[in-house]
């Protein structure tokens, strides 16, 4: 090709090339972007790449749901044409979605993605008029009476995480190879979301270069999560802090078993959240490969069990939560754990916090009388 694009490989461009328009936009829809392309075609690979990444690819996976939907909507009604969206198509699109049963978070997807639509379309959003708005908005109301209030996820105590490591990674320290990789692999995760809470997401992106030896202390750098879309990294320090319980002594105590290195200048791509991997009768950890959520899930909720637990309604989440509770309970300011948390507002950690009915009634007994 002979093209030299920003680092690109060539093998990078033409991957490019097999990609599709996001959300099975036409090229004739994309009026401006067909024009330019048409004069200069050179630019038709970097194009495509590009419009793969106009959002996050979680935001991106919610969207294109709608838009599916949205498609296949002005398929069945033949006065309505999708490259030539209407107010008229909107209103008469979200009035069939409440008579179909859309519930309140489906309905909050819908404005976002369908102007992104109209201005991927058109470079305009003006089919989506001040009237579309407010029926938007009437639609979600009714859909948020008919759900039950927000449940946060189950809350657990500490003393079960702090069981977890003395149960099944503190007998094996002197000979690391002896322990059971898949409970140090969901002990491991579970530990780093309560020292840093961190979304399970955030934890599966992990590599062992995300990991740097700051003298006695362990810096993670997280590549990405869902406040840092652009991909800046945000690190989070673990201090050692002498006890059994020790995020330090655990994660160094997990390197040592998969042999992996510390640091970027490592290079080491191994994701943490590693497949597991049998040889010769012995298990490995197989850094190439991700594991999987439902893996995840499968085999937190095995261990639970194993520690005599509820596993009902326990998630990564809990975990975070359980974080974020102890620390404020513990004087830690929400200024603090927001720092902590990579959270752009302080707010946010008072939304993770779990208020025992201890806690409610301190603050009950401080109103006057």
């Amino acid at each position: 090709m002979g093209l030299d694009v920003g680092g690109w490989t060539e093998e990078d461009i033409q991957a490019a090339a097999d990609i599709k328009l996001p959300m099975d936009l036409r090229r004739e829809d994309v009026e401006p972007l067909d024009e330019i392309l048409n004069k200069y075609p050179d630019l038709q690979q970097v194009a495509q790449k590009i419009a793969q990444e106009p959002l996050a690819q979680g935001t991106m996976g919610n969207y294109k749901g709608v838009l599916k939907k949205f498609k296949q909507f002005c398929s069945e009604h033949k006065e309505y044409d999708y490259g030539k969206i209407t107010e008229k198509a909107l209103l008469h699109f979200i009035t069939l979605q409440v008579k179909q049963g859309a519930g309140f978070a489906y309905l909050c997807k819908l404005k976002p993605a369908l102007v992104l639509l109209l201005e991927m379309q058109t470079g305009r959003s003006e089919a989506f008029t001040e009237r579309v708005s407010r029926w938007l908005a009437g639609a979600k109301r009714l859909a948020a009476k008919k759900r039950g209030p927000t449940k946060k996820a189950k809350e657990v105590k500490l003393e079960l995480l702090q069981g977890m490591v003395s149960k099944y990674v503190t007998p094996h320290e002197g000979n690391i190879s002896g322990v059971d990789v898949f409970k140090f692999r969901t002990i491991m995760r579970l530990v780093v979301e309560y020292f840093t809470f961190c979304r399970f997401s955030d934890y599966q992106k992990l590599r062992a270069k995300h990991m740097e030896l700051v003298g006695g202390d362990i810096l993670v750098t997280f590549p990405s999560s869902k406040n840092d879309q652009y991909h800046n990294g945000q690190s989070t320090l673990l201090k050692e802090n002498g006890t059994e319980f020790c995020p330090v002594r655990l994660i160094k105590l997990y390197y040592k078993r998969f042999g992996w290195q510390f640091g970027a200048a490592s290079r080491d791509e191994a994701y943490l959240f590693c497949m597991m991997r049998k040889s010769g009768g012995l298990r490995y950890g197989d850094g190439k490969h991700v594991a999987s959520a439902s893996k995840a899930r499968e085999e937190l909720q095995q261990l639970m069990k194993e520690m005599g637990g509820d596993g009902a309604g326990v998630t990564d989440k809990s975990f975070k939560m359980l974080g974020v509770t102890k620390s404020l309970e513990a004087g830690l300011t929400v200024e603090e754990a927001a720092l902590h948390g990579r959270w752009r507002t302080t707010t946010m950690p008072l939304t993770y916090k779990h208020n025992s009915m201890e806690y409610k009634a301190g603050v009950a007994e401080k109103i006057p009388h």
